[in-house]
């Protein structure tokens, strides 16, 4: 089904193009949480990288 809400995120003062990310699957068919929310909800990074701009593991190999 469609999301029900979307997050929106802005920063005053920050150059560069702005961009819609991939979203996250927060609940199974069955209902239950995702292995992806289940991982946030249990203290882990969430993991959302902008499509324009290179990783840092990319600017440390000068990619």
């Amino acid at each position: 089904s469609p999301a029900g809400r979307v997050i929106i995120q802005v920063r005053r003062d920050v150059d560069g193009p702005g961009a819609i990310l991939p979203g996250m699957v927060l609940h199974r068919d069955d209902g239950g949480f995702s292995d992806a929310a289940q991982d946030v909800m249990n203290g882990g990074p969430l993991h959302v990288s902008h499509p324009a701009r290179p990783q840092q593991a990319d600017r440390q190999r000068g990619g």
